[in-house]
């Protein structure tokens, strides 16, 4: 239960730092300041996840966000301008980054793992079960659910960088067709899926 510091130039751990209950989800801000660690506080059926805050600087944890109402907490990410933080834990909490308090909570009536954001913040994009669920972050509302025909589980997602593409690893059910599916995000369609993988998780 910690959070390894790496350095990229050497690729060794600088330090490590501790204090958490089965850290799943990570991400960081644009500045390099503070670093955003999901603590799922598994099993089910335990208390609500939370968030840990690192200082990058000190590299210990200063402070931590409740998610109330939440379960089995994974995907947490920033979205491109630091402002805001978006955190996956049975529903999907979005959060002030300079006053780390949850400024809303939006239903997504489904299990949640990874999330990705599109390159100008318009668009959060949450896995879900057997799917994709789109977010306005405007309105703050899903717009829509992108389901995907015979997957038993979708976990890790990505956005291409100019955002006119979502990746999302999904495994099949009973181990067939694990993949990664190609989304068109002007439409919420499936182009493709890519086949030929083990087990995926994570993009």
């Amino acid at each position: 239960n910690t959070v390894s510091v790496i350095n990229t130039v050497t690729n060794s751990v600088i330090t490590t730092v501790s204090g958490f209950n089965t850290p799943k989800g990570i991400c960081i801000s644009p500045d390099g300041k503070k670093v955003f660690v999901m603590n799922c506080n598994c099993p089910s059926g335990s208390p609500a996840s939370y968030i840990s805050i690192i200082n990058t600087t000190s590299n210990t944890v200063t402070g931590t966000i409740p998610l109330v109402g939440s379960s089995q907490g994974e995907g947490i990410e920033v979205s491109p301008d630091g402002t805001t933080v978006y955190a996956a834990a049975s529903k999907l909490y979005k959060i002030d980054a300079s006053t780390n308090t949850v400024i809303t909570i939006i239903p997504i009536f489904s299990a949640t793992n990874g999330i990705s954001i599109s390159p100008n913040g318009n668009r959060v994009y949450v896995a879900i079960t057997g799917g994709v669920a789109v977010i306005n972050t405007i309105t703050n509302t899903v717009i829509t659910n992108i389901l995907i025909p015979l997957v038993s589980s979708v976990r890790g997602l990505c956005v291409n960088p100019d955002g006119t593409r979502l990746y999302v690893n999904v495994n099949g059910v009973g181990g067939a067709g694990n993949g990664v599916s190609v989304v068109n995000t002007a439409d919420n369609t499936i182009l493709s899926t890519l086949t030929g993988f083990s087990q995926v998780w994570s993009l």
